[in-house]
């Protein structure tokens, strides 16, 4: 490579630029297809997200636990994109100092600090859980929590609560966005489906799931 990289650089200085242009294109793609794989990171990496994680949660929880209008600001990060989610009432972070959550008030209402499902990013960065709440036993409700890192703190992002029988979408392994890995994985299929059909343009077309 670094012979390469010499014998371009005699050629001109545009034609080395042109290359490491291209070369640096080239490991990004390919960084970017590994983390699209799908592939969970190891598993001291993501108990380094999932314990603060479930500590941002537990502290939301014991603050609306205690009040009609809890202020939870402390287990989010402040960004104008924070918010806290139930149907179609939404709270930025800055009503989030006065936080009525129905959940949270609700009588006999226990919340379950292990998470339902949990993942961390693949780059790292974020990460997104379920945490269920149980009255007397039974369901009560689930949060969707999405978490992001800033230095070496992790807090909620965003939050979504599903009260009752209402289920919140399955978590599932990601990059760096939930769902980029099931798209791409989606754009895989299709491409393969498209390549078969153009080898055997004769066969049935086949059903792509989506």
């Amino acid at each position: 490579m670094a012979a390469a990289l010499a014998v371009l650089m005699t050629s001109g200085p545009a034609s080395a630029q042109a290359w490491i242009g291209r070369m640096a294109a080239g490991m990004e793609q390919e960084r970017r297809e590994r983390c699209l794989s799908g592939n969970p990171l190891p598993p001291d990496e993501i108990e380094e997200a999932r314990s603060p994680a479930a500590a941002a949660m537990g502290d939301y929880w014991r603050r609306v636990a205690a009040s009609d209008a809890a202020d939870v600001r402390a287990s989010f990060h402040e960004h104008r994109r924070a918010q806290w989610r139930s149907g179609e009432q939404v709270h930025r972070y800055a009503s989030l100092q006065r936080l009525n959550d129905p959940l949270g008030r609700q009588a006999g209402a226990t919340f379950v600090p292990d998470p339902i499902s949990f993942v961390r990013a693949t780059d790292g960065h974020s990460a997104r859980g379920i945490w269920r709440v149980e009255a007397e036993g039974q369901p009560a409700g689930t949060y969707l929590a999405d978490f992001r890192r800033r230095g070496r703190l992790w807090r909620i992002h965003a939050m979504e609560m599903f009260v009752g029988g209402t289920q919140p979408p399955e978590v599932t392994q990601y990059c760096s966005e939930p769902g980029d890995v099931d798209r791409a994985r989606a754009r895989r299929a299709e491409e393969e489906a498209r390549r078969e059909a153009r080898r055997f343009p004769n066969d049935p077309k086949p059903i792509i799931q989506r």
